[in-house]
């Protein structure tokens, strides 16, 4: 018998009196969930805020409360250096390299997929978008390059991706077809046509993808470009409002995707001539009185103290070396790049959290966040533990930090800003490209960004090491399928034995009586081996054992690849009765290494690259015989910390070889007149709860 805790429940009324109070406690917990805003500005840098730079020739009084009343992220990050790709991490929780991304071929986010809107649409929450949507729709046979048949429904937009409402347009303000959507429709179909427009020779010196530019195209004759940021600040005002107005109405998530201050720049009469950085600025200023519209919107709706405000960009402005000699504004904050680049000025981005009745006011976190993050943020802020195998592989929740500002900044996981770009811990490392925009190098580079934010001291060269390990990360991550591994096997039955790529049963391994039985034997090279693929790098891994006689020991082996072309061990944890050993096993291109496994023993042929092994004390514990024991490992980036029955024993280490993409665990028992017995075997992403 498995020794596991069942509750019995007796008296039927005692059933109905439990589920009454559950009931009522899920009442609560609904009454108890924030309204969620997302306000996304549209190629505005990190500069352009007075409150992340000093030095802004822009006046954005009402973004400087908004931070003043909650918490700025001096790290954080867009899904991209560009719009759709951003966008879609921002919606899906995932890198936008895991998707092909023509929005010109129709959706780019699959049915079923879950997005930020039908994770909370699911919790109790009316959902409403705003704005520009650019994740594409279907379009009609036989076309392409948005071939919109206006007199059919718009399928595969917001409304198909857990949005209950949506007024805004399809991309943004400078690609044609230029016309409003309601929910599926079109307010009224392109039927005239627009010229091209430009600012080029312009007093202020814009070029030709700057200013007041747009494309020739179709146009709605209900559609002005100077009127489409107003109008989206209206619609949005409507929509809190009216839900403010609604008794007992579930919680308002509200995503407006502002087309601004993307180009074409067109400040309203309000605005123009008041910054000190032309029409850029102007429009800057105009997104930052959108931004206070809604906050006021917000309070006189009665939802201010409870609603939970995001704001950030969807990438880097287009701003150029010579606009900041010549406004004497720098719009990316003394980063480097701009849109399109993977600098920093690309994707590093102005990200202001708001929530009084939560987030402390005026607090900074150094914490990296990104885009992507987003999405299990919001699942554990409403109670969604575990998310949906497959879904938002990439998300990890930012929650702890907006619930206390004195958190601690941790190392999240490697994050991919393009196929060429991976940010892990203080390192960025930007590899060669054929071509590229803002003269980006076609030499490989490495930024320590902890030392050298600006990026002007290139270290590639002198970090052989890391930039091999940091581009076999970077590759495994674009091959990869997934990076949500979920494993629960409980050995219960049915047990599917094709989980493991060993033979199960054999003569010294089987199932029985719903756990996994293991026993030594002697003769062969090695003992006998249990195998279990595994796909992912920051996991969590659980299981229970026992061992049934004296002697004998299991050791448990986490294997990857270390980014030397080698998939071995990266640690071993020898459960003895007497105690527990370790051993972190990695690789070095060093042949001088100290923890060089043999010096007789050559380099990989095809990595070149030499074992390393690094043997701990053992740690003495009696841990008894028939007694069953839970080992806890969590893997995240460089570091490991490994846990025996929670309290009893914990121990964390800290090396670059944990950071790597786990392949396979293996048991393997040695010896032991009965065996061992292994149950409960858990693997998942760190931070994601079953």
């Amino acid at each position: 018998m498995k020794h596991r805790l069942i509750a019995i429940v007796i008296f039927s009324a005692l059933s109905s009196l439990l589920l009454a109070a559950e009931n009522g406690s899920e009442a609560k917990k609904t009454e108890s969930k924030p309204n969620i805003v997302i306000i996304l500005a549209d190629d505005m840098g990190y500069g352009d805020v007075a409150c992340f730079n000093s030095e802004s020739k822009i006046a954005t009084p009402h973004l400087d409360r908004l931070a003043a009343g909650g918490m700025r992220f001096t790290d954080a990050h867009s899904g991209a250096a560009v719009c759709v790709p951003s966008r879609y991490a921002l919606l899906t929780g995932r890198f936008a390299v895991r998707n092909k991304l023509q929005v010109r071929n129709g959706p780019i986010i699959n049915k079923g997929r879950m997005t930020i809107a039908s994770l909370l649409k699911g919790q109790g929450y009316k959902t409403a978008m705003v704005g520009k949507w650019h994740q594409g729709f279907e379009l009609s046979a036989g076309k392409s390059n948005n071939g919109f048949d206006y007199s059919k429904p718009l399928l595969g937009g917001p409304v198909d991706c857990g949005f209950d409402s949506f007024f805004g347009m399809h991309a943004s303000l400078d690609i044609p077809p230029y016309f409003y959507i309601r929910d599926r429709s079109p307010l009224m179909p392109p039927t005239e046509t627009v010229k091209a427009s430009t600012s080029l020779g312009s007093e202020e010196g814009w070029n030709q993808i700057q200013g007041a530019f747009w494309r020739e195209g179709q146009i709605a004759p209900d559609f002005k470009h100077s009127e489409v940021t107003p109008r989206f600040s209206r619609e949005a005002v409507d929509v809190i409002r009216s839900h403010g107005g609604e008794k007992n109405a579930n919680p308002l998530f509200l995503y407006l995707a502002l087309p601004s201050p993307h180009t074409p720049w067109l400040p309203s009469n309000e605005f123009r001539g008041k910054s000190g950085a032309g029409m850029y600025g102007d429009f800057v200023m105009q997104v930052d009185a959108v931004v206070g519209q809604v906050l006021e919107s917000l309070k006189a709706a009665g939802m201010s103290q409870d609603t939970l405000v995001f704001f950030s960009s969807d990438n880097g402005p287009v701003w150029y070396d010579e606009n900041t000699n010549k406004f004497g504004h720098d719009a990316v904050g003394g980063l480097r790049g701009m849109k399109f680049s993977s600098w920093e000025g690309g994707h590093r981005m102005p990200m202001i959290a708001h929530w009084p009745a939560k987030i402390a006011p005026d607090s900074v976190s150094e914490q990296t966040i990104v885009f992507s993050d987003v999405f299990a943020t919001l699942a554990e802020l409403v109670g969604l533990h575990k998310i949906p195998e497959g879904m938002a592989e990439d998300s990890v929740s930012f929650l702890p930090y907006l619930m206390n500002s004195e958190k601690a900044p941790e190392r999240r996981a490697p994050i991919v800003h393009d196929r060429q770009t991976l940010r892990d811990g203080d390192w960025k490392l930007i590899l060669p490209r054929g071509r590229g925009k803002q003269s980006q190098k076609k030499s490989g580079e490495l930024y320590n960004l902890r030392e050298d934010l600006a990026e002007q001291h290139n270290r590639f060269a002198e970090n052989p090491d890391r930039v091999q390990r940091m581009q076999a990360e970077l590759k495994s991550i674009l091959n990869s399928k997934s990076q949500s591994v979920v494993i629960r096997e409980t050995f219960d039955s049915p047990f599917d034995a094709k989980r493991f790529t060993t033979p199960i049963p054999n003569k010294n391994t089987k199932v029985r009586d719903g756990v996994l039985w293991t026993r030594g034997a002697s003769g062969g090279k090695y003992p006998p081996m249990v195998y279990l693929p595994v796909q992912g790098k920051d996991l969590t891994i659980s299981f229970r054992y026992r061992h049934l006689s004296e002697g004998g020991s299991l050791w448990f082996f986490v294997d990857g690849d270390d980014g030397f072309g080698s998939v071995d061990h990266m640690l071993r944890v020898k459960l003895l009765r007497n105690g527990v050993k370790l051993q972190v096993d990695s690789h070095s291109l060093d042949p001088n290494h100290p923890m060089r496994q043999k010096k007789d023993r050559p380099a990989d042929p095809v990595s070149k690259a030499f074992r390393l092994n690094e043997f701990l004390p053992l740690k003495t514990l009696d841990l008894g015989t028939n007694d069953w024991h839970e080992v806890k490992l969590v893997f995240k980036a460089d570091v490991v910390t490994i846990t025996l029955d929670d309290q009893h024993w914990s121990q964390t280490l800290v090396r670059p070889a944990f950071n790597a993409a786990k392949r396979k665990l293996l048991w393997m028992q040695n010896g032991g007149k009965n065996g061992m017995e292994i149950d409960d075997i858990f693997v998942l992403p760190t931070g994601i709860q079953l």
